[in-house]
């Protein structure tokens, strides 16, 4: 445009040199008032932003330039500077780490008519940008009122959208605000959640696990590619070196550290990561030294404590649990500890009468195993065996050694408490005979001994039923009786 008769160059010149220089970016972090973002003062979000590393600029402004061609009924009359910044307001905190290339700038008069209409290139590698925008200014009063809309666009991807907000621009004015709120409405603008996939682990000091998570829409459907920023709310603990991923770096601070995963439009889930030492002891806490009875689950669990040097417990740790004596088995043969350090599985015994033991080892370091031990005594009576058999006897004396019946468990064990009748009778016999003597006695220790009985006819192929109520009966093996002496 070319200036007015009777303006000066050189004065003009100057002029718009020095509003040039003062039409700059004011950067803002997201929901900042100017009057902040001016006196440098905090962040309204607190620390938690202030923990943040930004990839780019937290949130963009600028400063036009209005080089207004003043118009009024007498038409051109002379060309003047004017002002106004442009601070726009992201919706949520995390849509400050979502990039953009490009600014398209709307302004509109009262009347619908479109004043500008430009698209700025925003440099990647630049956190400002200064523009100048030549506008008419339309009537004689020297100020005019506009609508201005936003558009931050990433390649194809309008990302932000701002507006209509109200501007008015007036001559001879610089520094007037404008502050346009922004919304998202790049990839993932419709999501209805943010989930994160595993949301509670630990780590030990100096790890680093990397965390995920999906924003889903309304369906519950993952939306690919939608901007997830990550952040620690507790930086003393376990930091996110990159917003952009979810790794997360254990410090050297004992504790819980929690990782938040948040969309540009503000949706967020929270993980939970426990920060502890290296586990280096292993100790019994309860379940060793029990009495069990065969293929029984012992009353309590095998508990075991794994320990940092600090003395307390280390969760996640895998220790794993294994029969090494006696043929029981154990519920859970790798367990990871709990939030107190705790591992614990139930051991069923073995079907022998015996001591049974069990090995735990932690995985992965070289600690000490612990044992656990369990004195494993017989099930309830089911059956009765000949513990001794007879041999050929001699009519009219007693069976020598005597017959002697047990009372068993299912699994063949002996069992010393079953102190009831065993009676004893003749089974195969040929010849007619009785079987004299006492054939009825009270077992001890589980067992009958049956000292005087005897067969007075001699005969071949004789054997004897042993019986006990409610117990599967035996029966010897067959034996002979010769004749006694005349």
């Amino acid at each position: 445009m070319a200036a007015a008769e009777g303006d000066s160059g050189d004065t003009k010149g100057e002029e718009f040199r020095r509003n040039i220089a003062r039409a700059r970016l004011l950067p803002a972090s997201a929901g900042d008032t100017l009057a902040a973002i001016k006196k440098g003062a905090g962040d309204p979000h607190g620390a938690r932003n202030g923990a943040r590393r930004w990839w780019r600029a937290a949130t963009v402004a600028a400063a036009l330039l209005i080089i207004g061609c003043f118009r009024d009924t007498t038409g051109l009359r002379s060309i003047h500077s004017a002002a106004f910044s442009v601070v726009p307001r992201f919706s949520a905190s995390a849509a400050g780490f979502v990039d953009f290339d490009r600014v398209h700038i709307l302004l509109y008069r009262t009347s619908g008519e479109v004043a500008l209409d430009t698209v700025v290139v925003f440099p990647q590698d630049s956190a400002t940008v200064s523009l100048m925008l030549p506008v008419t200014l339309e009537g004689g009063s020297g100020t005019e009122s506009f609508s201005l809309d936003l558009a931050l666009i990433s390649g194809t991807d309008t990302v932000f959208r701002g507006g209509p907000t109200p501007v008015t621009v007036t001559v001879g004015i610089i520094g007037s605000v404008a502050q346009v709120p922004l919304r998202y409405t790049g990839t993932g603008a419709n999501a209805a959640a943010v989930v994160i996939a595993v949301k509670d682990t630990s780590l030990t000091f100096g790890d680093s696990v990397t965390l995920t998570a999906a924003a889903l829409d309304s369906a519950g459907h993952p939306i690919a590619n939608t901007p997830i920023e990550w952040e620690s709310l507790d930086t003393a603990r376990a930091r996110v070196p990159s917003p952009l991923s979810g790794t997360v770096v254990a410090l050297a601070q004992r504790g819980l550290a929690r990782i938040v995963a948040e969309t540009p439009t503000g949706l967020t889930d929270t993980a939970r990561v426990t920060v502890q030492p290296v586990a280096s002891t292993l100790a019994v806490r309860s379940g060793n030294g029990q009495v069990g009875v065969v293929r029984t689950p012992l009353a309590q669990p095998l508990v075991v404590l794994v320990g940092a040097a600090d003395s307390l417990g280390v969760r996640g740790v895998g220790v794993r649990f294994a029969v090494v004596a006696g043929n029981g088995t154990v519920s859970d043969t790798l367990v990871a500890t709990d939030t107190a350090g705790l591992a614990r599985t139930l051991w069923t015994v073995g079907s022998s009468v015996r001591t049974d033991s069990v090995r735990a080892t932690v995985v992965g370091r070289s600690i000490a195993p612990v044992m656990f031990t369990s004195a494993v005594g017989a099930g309830r009576a089911t059956q009765l065996a000949i513990l001794v058999q007879p041999s050929t006897a001699t009519a009219g004396a007693p069976i020598s050694p005597a017959v002697q019946v047990a009372a068993r468990d299912t699994f063949g064990n002996q069992v010393a408490a079953f102190t009831d009748s065993v009676s004893l009778s003749l089974a195969a016999n040929a010849t007619g005979a009785t079987l004299a003597g006492t054939t009825r006695v009270a077992a001890s220790s589980g067992v009958a001994t049956f000292a005087n009985v005897s067969i007075a006819t001699a005969g071949t192929g004789y054997t004897l039923a042993a019986a006990a109520a409610g117990l599967a009966g035996a029966t010897t093996s067959a034996f002979d009786v010769k004749p006694g002496v005349a």
